[in-house]
């Protein structure tokens, strides 16, 4: 079953109360990427990040 938006973000809040700094340099990354994406088109994060730069914690799947 797929997650609910307010789940994802939940998580996500989650992750950066633990490291703040490191959340918005990922945050900021993963922004960028989808400011560039072609309308239409989708990508998962685990292909386009390394694994070092995810924040550690339980990441919504795509």
């Amino acid at each position: 079953m797929t997650d609910t938006y307010q789940e994802i973000i939940n998580r996500l809040l989650a992750l950066r109360e633990k490291a703040p700094e490191r959340f918005m340099h990922f945050y900021y990354a993963v922004w960028q990427m989808c400011d560039e994406l072609p309308g239409g088109q989708q990508f998962r994060i685990a292909d386009r990040c390394a694994t070092k730069s995810i924040p550690r914690g339980r990441l919504p799947s795509s």
